[in-house]
């Protein structure tokens, strides 16, 4: 389960800021569409997958995700 709400994570970080960097990013127009979601896509996760993890143990700290032991 606990992988199950890091992916869930993992893929919220992503889309926000996934939309977050084509916001900035339509203003320029200067590459191609297709560049512009390919390389905001790729920043987006690479980024998603740095934040992650501190969230996910902020809310392991804060008691809103429940990790029970390996058994």
């Amino acid at each position: 389960m606990t992988q199950v709400i890091y992916i869930i994570i993992l893929s919220l970080m992503t889309i926000l800021f996934f939309g977050i960097k084509i916001f900035f990013a339509i203003k320029e127009q200067k590459y191609f569409f297709i560049d512009i979601l390919i390389i905001n896509f790729t920043g987006a996760l690479i980024f998603a997958f740095f934040v992650t993890p501190i969230i996910y143990i902020i809310l392991q700290k804060i008691k809103l995700i429940h990790v029970q032991p390996s058994t």
